[in-house]
């Protein structure tokens, strides 16, 4: 929907003075398109595109969210959230919301969720404090490095609109939004939004790209069966180990043995795993290596190595790939 992305003159991370605003082509089941800043209207729209002037110098520094609510003939109403940071003095806003964020990426996550809750205590804010309370949160697990899918279950909603806003002032901060959004969409084999997550961290953040963040993403693309996607991930998994400067350690070892494996070259990813046995990674190398026998038809070979992963109890869920694997061997084997 592009006339939901709307675009900004001048385009800047701190607005000042008037804004340009405006609106995409849209097309005939468009209805309108209402402008809300804070929650508050500023106009609505029935033809497009359009332009609005937005003044800047009417609101106080600091967060402001603007949002452009669609309704469609035979659809409903559909809405994108973007967060302007406003900036008509000499210094930097101070507002609360602005100092958590700025925190979030000093990664002074105590701090930042000290000045989340006192920003859900200020009127000015109060159109937010269902988006604050998950973003407190949010930050409370990205503090655990911790990704509890369940207790998200109930808040898939607002977890998306969060996750998919646009000009987010903390990349920290959304990247973790989406991935563990991901993650609540592969539970519930939502795999199409799953893969939507892990494209727009690749789109808005290609730096802050990690192999454990490319690792998710093809789980996903594996489920959705994508092997072009599949391989341009292998290759950008490479790309990234090839740039790690601890090149001898057992984690880039198997990344890398993976990388090659998904690019197709199976007989050097066998010799990487096959070094791997003796680390902390052999469950995991001994798991790859018995694929490898299965995609080579060895399968009563893959079955002996298999069965004894998949008794294992991990967190990694080894258990439940090996036993795929091994119905897979078994139902090959007749």
């Amino acid at each position: 929907m592009n006339f939901l992305l709307l675009s900004f003159n001048p385009d800047s991370p701190h607005l000042s003075g008037t804004v340009q605003l405006s609106i995409g082509e849209a097309s005939e089941n468009t209805f309108q398109v209402k402008l809300l800043c804070d929650e508050e209207t500023l106009d609505i729209f029935f033809k497009f595109p359009a332009i609005f002037s937005l003044n800047t110098t009417k609101y106080p520094d600091g967060i402001h969210l603007l949002t452009a609510r669609a309704v469609i003939k035979g659809v409903g109403v559909r809405e994108k959230d973007y967060y302007l940071c406003f900036n008509n003095q000499d210094e930097k806003p101070a507002d609360s919301l602005s100092l958590a964020y700025q925190a979030i990426e000093k990664k002074n996550y105590q701090s930042a969720i000290e000045y989340l809750e006192k920003t859900k205590g200020e009127k000015r804010y109060s159109f937010l404090k269902d988006s604050l309370s998950l973003q407190i949160r949010l930050l409370e697990d990205l503090c655990k490095e911790n990704f509890p899918v369940y207790q998200y279950r109930n808040d898939k909603k607002i977890l998306e609109k969060l996750s998919f806003s646009e000009r987010f002032p903390s990349p920290t901060l959304q990247i973790f939004s989406l991935r563990l959004l991901g993650k609540v969409s592969i539970r519930e084999s939502d795999f199409s939004l799953a893969d939507n997550c892990y494209s727009r961290i690749s789109f808005l953040y290609p730096e802050r790209i990690t192999s454990e963040i490319i690792l998710e993403h093809l789980k996903i693309a594996k489920f959705l069966g994508n092997d072009y996607k599949e391989k341009e991930l292998y290759s950008q998994l490479k790309n990234i180990l090839q740039k790690n400067p601890d090149k001898d350690s057992p984690e880039y070892l198997y990344y890398l043995a993976l990388s090659e494996k998904g690019t197709g070259n199976k007989e050097e990813a066998e010799n990487l795993f096959r070094k791997l046995l003796e680390t902390d990674f052999s469950s995991q190398a001994k798991f790859q290596l018995a694929v490898i026998e299965e995609e080579k038809g060895n399968y009563q070979k893959a079955i002996s190595s298999l069965i004894p992963l998949s008794t294992e109890s991990r967190k990694d869920r080894l258990e439940d790939y090996a036993r795929y694997h091994l119905a897979t061997c078994y139902y090959n084997l007749g």
